[in-house]
């Protein structure tokens, strides 16, 4: 019996996105990218998902089914943002998928300054 696996999910961020990212975020620091800003504005290069697996990275069917559905559990975005100072070099931001995870990856500037006046209130 062959098993069908199904993945639906739809990233809130896509390639070639231009995104407003928190700099460094409070729960996870991003790797690479300037720390002395607070947000950036910058391009998505890449995405990655993670899912949501057992300790060794795969998946493990042990009954017997005819579908499975994955679950993604973070998504992991490669931006590149403009040079400053010099600095230019992709960085990525882990964006877990649960509803009460910090915001990190901004649609525009306001959203990110009004969560930033948010924040220190």
């Amino acid at each position: 019996m062959s098993i069908h696996f199904s993945l639906d999910f739809t990233t809130p961020f896509g390639i070639g996105d231009q995104v407003y990212v928190l700099h460094p975020p409070k729960e996870v620091p991003c790797t690479g990218g300037p720390a002395w800003l607070p947000y950036r504005k910058g391009t998505i290069t890449r995405v990655k998902l993670v899912f949501d697996l057992n300790p060794g990275n795969g998946l493990v069917v042990a009954q017997p089914t005819e579908q499975k559905v994955l679950a993604v559990e973070r998504v992991v975005y490669t931006i590149v943002c403009q040079p400053a100072e010099h600095h230019q070099s992709a960085f990525m931001v882990e964006c877990p998928t649960s509803s009460d995870s910090e915001r990190r990856l901004f649609s525009n500037e306001e959203d990110v300054q009004s969560y930033l006046e948010a924040a220190v209130v």
